[in-house]
């Protein structure tokens, strides 16, 4: 965020975070989080290409791709934004949804910024590297999480594999390692509305993501197969819009 990449979007319109030292649960995992019941079966080979806008401005754009491996699915995004940031993230998940591993890399403002995490059940480990005022800052990341952990990276391209109906709600443990954190964070189903993207108008369920970093809307096609149309990232004038109609 999405962060929905929207953590690379976030850096740019908010500005670079420096991550935490220790991982923290914001919320009891055990008390409130439970697995998203996924059909990884969904997840079928595709590309999409969306506008990145800001004020309804193009300043840049985003690639995403799903591909099937040996061990289940690989999902992975390609972002520039307006000369400034340039991210690629690979995001491996099982055939049964579980996290594998996450590779990011990229720059904001000339700063590297990458993220190395390899999950073993609701084990972490790896390190992250971002920008801060003081300079480019590295942080380890050896944890042991909830059941069944999330990647914040992962879940744009986990959002075709849900069972959407109009109010639709799950809440599920929420690992950035970005920010070196988990958190409990849910995706609730607001009905369905006409939604404007490049080609014309679409109905889709409107999807609010609350509980993590930034909160983010998600506009989803209302009919099968569930395809992610549009992106508002909350309370900015960001806005990430397929390219083609559906």
């Amino acid at each position: 965020m999405i962060r929905p990449t929207a953590s690379m979007l976030l850096i740019f319109v908010l500005g670079p975070r420096p991550a935490s030292g220790q991982a923290i649960a914001k919320s009891p995992p055990s008390a409130a989080a439970s697995a998203l019941p996924l059909d990884m079966t969904l997840l079928v080979p595709r590309s999409d290409s969306f506008a990145v806008l800001v004020k309804g401005i193009q300043l840049g754009w985003t690639r995403t791709v799903v591909e099937d491996t040996p061990t289940g699915k690989r999902l992975t995004e390609e972002s520039s934004i307006a000369g400034l940031v340039e991210q690629r993230t690979i995001v491996d998940i099982s055939d049964a949804g579980a996290m594998l591993r996450v590779r990011q890399q990229g720059t904001n403002q000339s700063q590297p910024t990458t993220v190395e995490l390899d999950y073993q059940g609701p084990r972490v480990s790896g390190q992250a590297t971002a920008g801060s005022p003081e300079g480019t800052r590295t942080v380890p990341v050896d944890t042991t999480l909830g059941s069944n952990p999330v990647d914040d990276n992962a879940i744009q391209g986990l959002l075709p594999g849900l069972p959407w109906t109009p109010n639709a709600t799950w809440s599920f443990l929420t690992f950035s390692g970005g920010q070196n954190e988990a958190r409990v964070t849910t995706l609730r189903g607001l009905g369905t509305e006409s939604v404007e993207i490049r080609g014309g108008a679409i109905e889709a369920f409107r999807v609010e993501w609350s509980g993590g970093w930034q909160p983010a809307v998600f506009w989803i096609t209302a009919q099968p197969p569930f395809r992610l149309v549009k992106i508002g990232i909350t309370d900015t004038p960001v806005e990430v819009v397929l390219s083609t109609k559906p």
